[in-house]
C-alpha cells in the first residue's frame, strides 16, 4: 500500500508521518500542514495542539534507526551517505520490468523527516527508482536544512548488545547466546530489545558432545566424528585391561585405527574439547563406543570351509 500505484493507499504526508515516529523515539503525532494562524495584529487565531501517542518501544526504535542508518551508508539510499552526519533512510520503488510508476525516498534525523516521491500524475512509466533521484533530492534537502550545523543525535542506550553463537546461527539458523568459554572465532555480536535477548545458550560449546559412530572394514577401525570443525578430540582405546591414548588433536571428521590385532576386543572412548580464549581445554562429555572385534578370516575359512560354493 505504501508504494503507491493505486487509488486508495498511503499519501506522501502519511508516509512521512509514519517515519517521523521513529525520529521521535517511537511517539506518533498525526502530520499536519498548519502549525499556527495569526491575525494581522499578531493574535493567535489557531495553534495546533495534538497529543503524542507511543506506537513503538524505545529499544525497537533504536534497532530500526541503526538499520536505516546503514541503509543510507551502504544500502539503497546510499546517495544520502554524502551528508557529513548520520541520517536514517528507506527507499521504495513500484514497477515491473517494463518500468516504474512510483519512486520514494524517506529520510529522517532526530529533528526532521523528509519524504520524496517521483512519478507521473497519469501513472505512466519512468526509469526512476527510489535509490536514484528521490534519494538525491532528499540529500539536497538535508544539506540545506543543516547548512553549517549538524542535527542532534538520535536517542540511544535502550537496546542491548550481547554475544551469540556464530556456529548455531550459520549452521542451524538458530539464535543462541554464546557460551562463557566459547572461542572468539565462533562468537558474533548482535543487538536486541531488552526483553528480546535469546534465553538459551549454545549447546555446541556449553555441552560439547562427540556423537561419534564406529565401524570396521578391511582390518581397520573407523570412528566418524561430528562437529569436527568446532572441536578437537581425545580418543582412548582399551583392550585386555590396558587403556591407551590413540589420538588427540584436530581431526577432519574420521579417525582410522590400523594398529589393532585380530580376535581381540577393543573399546574406544571419545571426548570432544575446545580451546578457550585463555588457552584452557574445555572438555565435553566422554562417549563410550560399542565394543569391536576383528575376526581372523583365514581361521574362519579353515574352520568352516567354503561351504557356500557347494
Amino acid at each position: 500500500l505504501a508504494l503507491g500505484a493505486m487509488t486508495q493507499g498511503c499519501t506522501l504526508t502519511e508516509l512521512a508521518g509514519a517515519y517521523a515516529a521513529f525520529a521521535h523515539g517511537g511517539l506518533f503525532m498525526p502530520p499536519a500542514c498548519i502549525r499556527r494562524i495569526e491575525s494581522a495584529d499578531g493574535n493567535v487565531l489557531y495553534e495546533r495542539s495534538a497529543a503524542a501517542t507511543r506506537v513503538f518501544a524505545e529499544d525497537t526504535v533504536e534497532l530500526i534507526n541503526e538499520m536505516l542508518t546503514e541503509t543510507a551508508v551502504s544500502g539503497t539510499a546510499k546517495k544520502l551517505g554524502a551528508l557529513p552526519f548520520p541520517v536514517c533512510a528507506k527507499t521504495g520503488t513500484c514497477g515491473s520490468d517494463a518500468g516504474n510508476t512510483d519512486a520514494y525516498s524517506v529520510a529522517y534525523t532526530a529533528q526532521h523527516t523528509a519524504a520524496v516521491w517521483m512519478g507521473n500524475a497519469d501513472n505512466s512509466l519512468t526509469d526512476i527508482s527510489g535509490g536514484g533521484l528521490p534519494s538525491h533530492y532528499a540529500m539536497l534537502l538535508f544539506k540545506k536544512l543543516y547548512s553549517g550545523k549538524k542535527p542532534r543525535p538520535l536517542a540511544e542506550g535502550h537496546a542491548e548488545e550481547c554475544g551469540i553463537d556464530r556456529a548455531a546461527y550459520e549452521r542451524d539458523h538458530v539464535v543462541t547466546l554464546a557460551a562463557d568459554n566459547e572461542p572468539g572465532a565462533f562468537v558474533m555480536t548482535a543487538r536486541f530489545r531488552k526483553n528480546g535477548k535469546p534465553k538459551t545458550v549454545t549447546p555446541i560449546f556449553s555441552a560439547p558432545a562427540a556423537n561419534a559412530s564406529i565401524s570396521c572394514n578391511n582390518g581397520c577401525v573407523f570412528i566418524d566424528l561430528c562437529d569436527a570443525e568446532y572441536y578437537e578430540y581425545l580418543i582412548k582405546r582399551s583392550s585386555d585391561g590396558k587403556i591407551s591414548t590413540v589420538f588427540q588433536g584436530k581431526c577432519k571428521g574420521r579417525f582410522a585405527d590400523q594398529n589393532i590385532c585380530e580376535n581381540k576386543k577393543y573399546v574406544y572412548t571419545v571426548t570432544p574439547y575446545f580451546i578457550s580464549n585463555d588457552g584452557k581445554r574445555i572438555f565435553g562429555k566422554e562417549q563410550t563406543l560399542p565394543a569391536v572385534c576383528l575376526k581372523n578370516r583365514q581361521a574362519d575359512k579353515d574352520r568352516y570351509g567354503e561351504w557356500w560354493k557347494q
